[in-house]
């Protein structure tokens, strides 16, 4: 093995691939780049391990060790610690070439009062069925999903 590699090339090099090993691999392979992406992410944002543990109610060394490759990761600590970040998780699998979402990116839509009204505006995701007005105007037809009056401006 040579100094600076990439750990998983090494492990390709040494052992045949059988159905064990690919799935020891995959493994691995998921809780490096989760964990080196947590950090880059963090770093990225310009966010220090104590304020995210303040963000999510958690300790400074227990984001640390949720960011180490060797922590056991659920999923639901990942969203929470991703949320924390102002972030978003979309997560999915493809099985026989089917695609099943679990979780997608919502688009992000500022919502307005109409003119005759104060103008003010929040972030809020979309729900509920959408036409599509024109390129710069959506209209939300679900009235469960939005307050009547409220218009969506992409």
């Amino acid at each position: 093995m040579t100094p600076n590699r990439d750990v998983l090339a090494d492990l390709d090099e040494l052992w045949p691939s059988t159905p064990q090993l690919e799935i020891a691999r995959k493994k691995e392979e998921l809780r490096l780049r989760l964990a080196f992406n947590m950090v880059t992410a963090r770093e990225a944002a310009g966010v220090t391990q104590q304020q995210v543990a303040e963000n999510v109610g958690k300790s400074q060394p227990w984001i640390s060790k949720l960011e180490s490759p060797n922590y056991d990761h659920q999923i639901e600590t990942i969203l929470e610690y991703i949320l924390a970040l102002g972030g978003e998780l979309s997560l999915g699998f493809k099985v026989g070439g089917e695609v099943f979402p679990i979780l997608e990116f919502e688009p992000e839509v500022t919502y307005q009062l109409p003119v005759f009204t104060e103008q003010i505006s929040r972030q809020v995701p979309i729900s509920g069925d959408v036409e599509d007005i024109s390129a710069s105007t959506m209209i939300i037809t679900d009235e469960s999903s939005i307050q009547d009056g409220f218009q969506a401006v992409a």
